[in-house]
């Protein structure tokens, strides 16, 4: 039997936040795969992990290295042509149809890519939405300036005289101006969007024609059982340390509040001041686990819509549970009797549902694990077979 041709594409190939994780992990489960051909573009492809690939047999096409020169890369991330006419040839060469299936492009690979679904031997070109990119200028759909969820049409005229931006309003504009090309881009090509929570597909439906729900698959994080420890106490945080993930607004409440915070992560945020918060700064696999083992629960206190919130699943994998705001996407895929959630910014909600938690039996690890295994490990075990369901349609 002939196999299925498949092209992933992302910006990074290496290491460069949740998505560029997801998208390096769908090429390890694709290479097993006996049905599908694997090929993997990127820019800045991890040596190492470029080896893994090659030794799955995996074909690689390495974009090279970032370009850091200001002029050029903002031109490329609006049409990066080089990236087009190296795909087209590629796709031109092969033999069978291929799927296009792009994880990330707003850095490095550009809207372009989208174009090459007009070629004849592409058979289909989808788009995994981690993020708001594909319909907002700054890919968060959030104020940066007044920490709200913004209710702008996005590109419109109130959209591109708003300063909703981290940085200058010149930067705002310039994504206004990538905004526009993309749309543009995508009116000429077709594309199909997989969401992946129930959170992502509410808000990109509101603005532009999705799919099926698609849950991310999880990397295992677990390197040795969870342990029983009755002494756990104060909370971690794992992820970007800025004002959308809710860095700063936890911190204040914790500094007022007394409770003992564990941080894994760096950003514009790192070393806020107080004797209650302790920074480790980014970590391995091992070391993070040894503090999920101490603490009563890992917290993601995102203001933004977050399409899903990778950290509380690898945190159920070690038994923790996830406290978690209701923006957090993967709050629609957990058990409910470990679903610990709060409304947004409010302290009271926050405080109340934390007191819980640390009222509640500590020894709370194996039904924590039980409800994983149960939920998510069924949700990541279909997660080749539900994209391959896709490709077939």
């Amino acid at each position: 039997m002939r196999k299925k041709k498949v092209i992933i594409v992302s910006d990074f190939g290496e290491m460069n936040g949740g998505a560029s994780k997801v998208a390096l992990e769908t090429v390890l489960r694709f290479s097993k795969n006996t049905k599908l051909s694997v090929t993997f573009c990127a820019f800045n492809i991890d040596s190492e992990f470029e080896r893994r690939l090659l030794i799955s047999e995996v074909e690689v096409i390495n974009f090279g290295l970032k370009n850091h020169k200001l002029v050029n890369s903002f031109i490329f991330s609006i049409f990066n042509y080089t990236v087009f006419k190296r795909l087209r040839v590629y796709i031109s060469c092969q033999k069978t149809p291929v799927i296009l299936h792009i994880h990330t492009f707003v850095n490095l690979v550009s809207p372009s890519v989208f174009l090459l679904s007009r070629m004849l031997n592409v058979e289909k070109v989808f788009v995994t939405a981690h993020d708001y990119f594909l319909f907002c200028p700054n890919g968060s759909y959030f104020n940066f300036r007044t920490n709200l969820c913004c209710n702008i049409k996005p590109l419109s005229v109130s959209c591109c005289l708003t300063h909703c931006g981290k940085r200058s309003f010149l930067e705002d504009l310039s994504r206004r101006a990538k905004g526009l090309v993309q749309k543009l881009v995508l009116s000429l090509s077709s594309v199909e969007i997989l969401p992946i929570s129930k959170i992502s597909k509410q808000i990109l439906s509101n603005h532009i024609a999705t799919g099926r729900v698609i849950c991310n698959p999880i990397v295992t994080m677990t390197t040795q059982l969870p342990i029983q420890n009755i002494d756990r106490s104060g909370l971690v945080y794992i992820g970007r340390l800025e004002k959308e993930k809710g860095f700063q607004w936890l911190c204040d409440v914790c500094a007022a509040n007394s409770i003992p915070l564990q941080v894994v992560g760096l950003g514009s945020l790192y070393l806020y001041k107080d004797k209650f918060i302790k920074y480790h700064g980014w970590r391995d696999t091992t070391y993070i686990e040894s503090i999920l083992d101490n603490s009563v629960a890992v917290v993601i206190p995102s203001l933004w819509k977050e399409p899903f919130g990778l950290v509380a699943v690898e945190a159920f994998q070690r038994g923790v549970p996830a406290l978690s705001s209701s923006n957090v996407g993967a709050l629609g895929f957990m058990d409910k009797k470990y679903e610990y959630s709060f409304e947004v910014e409010n302290i009271k909600s926050f405080l109340k549902v934390y007191r819980t938690l640390t009222l509640s039996q500590t020894s709370q690890v194996q039904g924590v694990v039980e409800s994983y295994k149960s939920v998510f490990y069924k949700l990541d075990e279909n997660y080749v077979s539900e994209i391959m369901y896709e490709y077939d349609k």
